[in-house]
């Protein structure tokens, strides 16, 4: 997408750029073959489709929303980390802070990978 769809495009706004990739991406790219095996999007999602299960509801919430202050620096302090904030505005902001108390306690994800057609060279 990044060698082929956004350069040389304009765009009014952002939901014309996202009209635009939909359009680039489920029109003009999905027949055609992508990479060196020639795997087609299309044909691709309609084998995998049947593989696919939802996920289940994630509780509690996978990050922690924490109000922190940004210090003369531009720094915000979470845990023992420091994080850099573009731009001028100092003061207190809410930052995403991912919520590994939860993720320790499930252990790691795991997902069946679908046994794919298989091609030969």
């Amino acid at each position: 997408m990044e060698t082929n769809f956004l350069p040389g495009r304009t765009f009014a706004h952002f939901e014309d750029l996202n009209r635009q990739a939909l359009d680039w991406s489920t029109v003009r790219m999905e027949q055609r073959p992508q990479g060196k095996a020639g795997l087609i999007p299309a044909q691709a999602f309609e084998h995998e489709v049947h593989f696919l299960q939802p996920l289940p509801p994630c509780l509690p919430a996978p990050y922690l929303l924490l109000e922190r202050s940004v210090d003369e620096y531009g720094y915000v302090a979470v845990d023992a980390n420091y994080y850099w904030v573009p731009g001028t505005g100092r003061g207190r902001l809410t930052v995403c802070a991912t919520n590994t108390t939860s993720r320790s306690r499930r252990g790691p994800s795991r997902h069946r990978i679908s046994p794919g057609p298989r091609r030969r060279p």
